[in-house]
């Protein structure tokens, strides 16, 4: 809950969904990596799923193909606070990057946050709160 409450959201990550392979993407501070969606979810105590803005099959299919690429890239301590990395990725910045329609089209903020990645595009689903058992 560090990033939410840092950044006054109620979101601290961002991720990207492969439902071909029951996965998610994130960039953790181990890096960029899959994770197997059941695990995210049993994990997570809110999800809110976004339809990025200009939305297309094509699209998504070129997103995933970037998160994939980005595998084993470091996470993107420094860029959490503005300094750019290149090649390092935090959650936000990898979801925004690898739909690059949005960093073409939209004038970002250094710092995409990840209750930004709201603003993006549409939000088709939300989960309800709910307890988190370890």
């Amino acid at each position: 809950h560090i990033v939410s409450t840092a950044t006054l959201s109620d979101y601290s990550h961002a991720v990207m969904l492969d439902i071909t392979n029951d996965n998610i993407i994130e960039a953790t501070a181990s890096g960029v990596h899959p994770l197997a969606l059941d695990s995210f979810i049993h994990k997570s105590f809110k999800i809110t799923m976004v339809k990025p803005a200009g939305y297309s099959s094509e699209r998504a299919i070129n997103a995933l193909q970037c998160c994939t690429d980005k595998f084993g890239k470091p996470y993107d301590f420094t860029g959490t606070v503005g300094i750019d990395r290149t090649e390092k990725y935090y959650c936000s910045e990898l979801v925004v990057e690898c739909y690059q329609h949005l960093v073409d089209s939209l004038k970002l903020p250094h710092v995409i946050t990840p209750g930004k990645v709201l603003e993006y595009g549409e939000t088709i689903y939300i989960t309800p709160d709910r307890l988190i058992k370890n």
